[in-house]
Order: C-alpha cells, then structure tokens, then sequence
C-alpha cells in the first residue's frame, strides 16, 4: 500500500519522503518495493542500488526473501494479464476498427 501511495503522489507531481528510525532498513525496504512494482525494476537491482546509496541500511534477509516472493507473484500476474489481452484481440485486426470507425464517420457527417 505504501508503493501504491508513493506512486500516486508522484503522478500528482508531488515528492515523499521515506524514512526510519534506528536505520532499521524498513525506509529501505518500502524503497525496494515502490522500484520493483512501479519502476520496473528487479529486486537485486533495487536491493545493489539502495546498498550503495545507504549503506547503512540494514535489510532483513527475511523481508527480502518476501519481496522475492512478491515479485515473483507480480511477474505471474502481468504475464496472465498480457495473455488475457492478447487472447482478447488475437481475432481482431485494427483495420475492422478504422473500417468501422470510417463508417460511423461517414454516416454521421
């Protein structure tokens, strides 16, 4: 939920600011997160670049391994949606829409 408030307040045109106490990795791992669903970014590149930026950041071998899993359930849901789609329009062809398009176009002035 996080990833998704951070997303939204970057399409709005505003900043967030990620933070923790204690150095806890728990900024880290909210960062790790928002990368991979909405930048498009694996896991380990996510984890190699916020390692270098904060190294100070301490990230649960645990918490990683869920991400991990996350992921991995994101990848199979983006894959079974792009099936889905190109299901949908595997029998169309765009010339049937601009076709009907140019018809009603026609037909309505």
């Amino acid at each position: 939920k996080i990833a998704d408030k951070v997303s939204n307040t970057k399409k709005d045109g505003g900043n967030t600011l990620i933070c923790c106490e204690e150095s806890t990795g728990l900024a880290a791992t909210l960062a790790i997160a928002y990368a991979v669903k909405y930048e498009g970014i694996s896991l380990n590149e996510a984890v190699q670049s916020i390692s270098k930026q904060s190294p100070q950041a301490e990230l649960d071998h645990e918490t990683l391994i869920k991400l991990s899993a996350w992921e991995r359930k994101m990848e199979e849901e983006r894959t079974a949606t792009e099936k889905e789609v190109t299901e949908i329009f595997a029998g169309l062809h765009l010339t049937s829409f601009v076709s009907l398009y140019e018809d009603c176009v026609s037909k309505n002035g």
